[in-house]
């Protein structure tokens, strides 16, 4: 929490959100809940998993909303060969 906490004060930021593989576990989130919660406002996942699968939803996300605003797609689409 100490280490947010100054990124915090670099930033003026006090809106932190947590991700990741390492919240799954209870102990440091709890931890964290526990520290920060009277000084900052915290975003935990609900819907989607903290995870590999968040992490995969995240990147869906920015690129639809990359596309939306009239960027170019993130993958070229190659054609398949037959096999015939």
């Amino acid at each position: 929490s100490a280490a947010i906490r100054a990124r915090s004060r670099e930033t003026g930021r006090l809106c932190i959100a947590l991700g990741g593989g390492c919240f799954q576990n209870a102990l440091l989130t709890e931890s964290l809940l526990r520290d920060l919660t009277p000084d900052f406002e915290l975003l935990l996942p609900r819907s989607v998993p903290p995870g590999d699968g968040g992490i995969s939803f995240g990147q869906a996300v920015v690129a639809n909303a990359m596309l939306r605003q009239g960027g170019q797609p993130c993958a070229l689409v190659f054609p398949v060969a037959s096999s015939k």
